[in-house]
């Protein structure tokens, strides 16, 4: 090797870098939850402008998950919901996951406003 080659060469990394934790795998109401948030903390609502249905296959796309008539698929059906939740403490805990994920991410105007909420239910 010619010696600018080798020096680049020896600043190389021997492997690319892995993630030390694998992805979250996030549930439907996780899923749900972090749209509805992430619109809400830029201003925005997720229902009115655009069609439930074309979200719910947005969703559908990212997650990778199946369905056969969007508007029977569990995504479109959360979002239906959202934010509400079946239980405070699962809504709770699914909030503060999220919160952690966009802090890691730095979004930091949707960590915030996670964080309001989930003091607002303790509070309660």
């Amino acid at each position: 090797m010619s010696g600018k080659v080798e020096h680049l060469h020896q600043h190389l990394p021997a492997a690319v870098p892995t993630p030390s934790e694998p992805a979250t795998t996030l549930t439907n109401s996780q899923v749900a939850l972090s749209l509805y948030y992430m619109l809400r903390a830029n201003g925005q609502e997720l229902r009115g402008a655009v069609d439930l249905a074309d979200i719910a296959r947005y969703m559908h796309l990212l997650t990778g998950k199946k369905y056969t008539n969007i508007h029977n698929s569990s995504l479109y059906k959360r979002l239906q919901t959202v934010p509400e939740s079946k239980g405070t403490q699962s809504m709770l805990k699914d909030l503060q996951l999220l919160h952690e994920l966009f802090v890691q991410v730095e979004l930091d105007e949707v960590a915030q406003l996670l964080q309001e909420v989930i003091d607002t239910i303790m509070d309660s």
